[in-house]
């Protein structure tokens, strides 16, 4: 490979580390973004239309729907959690990622450099590497965010139903007990 073949490879390597490093900048505004918008969306409207809800709806006496209830809060504080760690670790990773895109650039201008002044001992080319476990960790995160998600609405709508499955079978046994319905009635029982 000629001199000048390799210095347009690594002007080449250069220019695309540059449009993915622009491309991990927009990403890191973005889950910053999303971080702030999930912990709003997520704590906000859930936990606090539940704790309305709950206050609404609750009869007491009705165990199985405090169960429901205290499950779906828990699950919603999980799901919080996975959210928040789940766009913690992908904001980590864009930033690694733009740091080793730039440990990059630096080098193949370190070798484009000594190429041009004919150096013998040329740097050894830098290559990009991904953490692996850390993607995981994130993808995980963001998935079991979801589930947990999911869980805590599917629970407070247990609670739900549950209550007023109570509320409508208190009614039924109200009015099963047979009660006078008029004046003469109360009369012939006393």
């Amino acid at each position: 490979m000629s001199e000048n073949s390799r210095i347009e490879q690594f002007n080449s390597e250069i220019e695309s580390y540059l449009k993915y490093r622009n491309q991990l900048v927009e990403g890191e505004i973005k889950v910053s973004e999303g971080l702030d918008k999930a912990v709003l969306a997520i704590s906000s409207a859930g936990l606090g239309l539940t704790f309305t809800l709950f206050e609404k709806l609750y009869i007491k006496g009705n165990v199985d729907s405090l169960i429901f209830t205290k499950s779906s809060w828990f699950f919603f504080v999980i799901s919080v959690f996975f959210v928040l760690s789940s766009l913690l670790f992908s904001g980590h990773l864009y930033y690694r990622n733009r740091k080793l895109s730039d440990i990059i650039i630096e080098n193949r201008f370190t070798i484009i450099s000594a190429i041009q002044n004919k150096d013998e001992d040329l740097p050894e080319e830098e290559q990009f590497s991904e953490n692996r476990a850390l993607v995981r960790i994130a993808r995980i995160s963001h998935y079991l965010g979801a589930i947990a998600l999911f869980l805590a609405i599917a629970l407070f709508g247990l609670f739900v139903l549950k209550n007023t499955d109570f509320q409508k079978f208190e009614s039924i046994q109200v009015t099963e007990v047979k009660q006078p319905t008029n004046k003469t009635e109360i009369k012939e029982n006393e």
